[in-house]
């Protein structure tokens, strides 16, 4: 079977980093992420890692060359790893998705939750500046950042979709049963937790 290559969507605090902790865990994958390579050359040129300084450096060569430029780079670090399974964290532009879609056996899972939970998971898990203090309308209003508006449009298109409201325990279920079912390859049957918004 060709490697397995997952690709996680979802808005903030809905579960992405937790899901791909499990599957490095449970099945030895191997992460890549879209901010890999702005990061190299950031760090090449001798500039702090901020996410000012990032963002800068991804709107300047997204302009230059073209807006699926990290879906290019990451599209080609996915077929020169060598591993059985590998998650690309990160998405969250149509462009991203364009080029990782030729790779066999790409699969893209949208993770979501209501953003009451997201935000009590933020404020629970205080893993940015800020983060623990931050308001309900705050957090709302990061969801309306040009970096997040974009991806409920992509989780509407991904194949597989887990609203994370039930626990971690149900999302590791959830997750491991979708990944058990891309292993078997019997895509003629559906799968509990097939995307019921994706549009095709």
């Amino acid at each position: 079977m060709d490697k397995i290559i997952i690709g996680l969507v979802g808005e903030a605090a809905s579960g992405k980093g937790t899901v791909a902790k499990y599957l490095v865990d449970k099945y030895g994958a191997q992460t890549l992420a879209f901010s890999t390579s702005m990061k190299d050359c950031v760090r090449r040129l001798h500039l702090p890692l901020s996410r000012e300084n990032l963002m800068k450096f991804s709107e300047i060569t997204r302009h230059a060359y073209g807006e699926d430029l990290y879906s290019k780079v990451t599209t080609e670090d996915c077929r020169k790893l060598d591993a059985n399974m590998i998650i690309v964290d990160g998405v969250r532009r149509p462009a991203d998705v364009v080029n990782l879609r030729q790779l066999p056996n790409f699969h893209l899972l949208y993770i979501t939750a209501p953003v009451e939970l997201r935000w009590q998971r933020a404020r629970n898990r205080g893993e940015k500046a800020g983060e623990s203090e931050m308001t309900l309308d705050q957090f709302k209003a990061e969801d309306q950042f040009p970096t997040e508006v974009t991806i409920k449009e992509i989780g509407a298109e991904a194949e597989f979709a887990i609203n994370n409201v039930a626990g971690v325990d149900n999302l590791y279920t959830s997750a491991e049963s979708i990944i058990e079912f891309i292993k078997a390859g019997d895509f003629n049957h559906p799968h509990p937790h097939h995307n019921r918004l994706k549009t095709n």
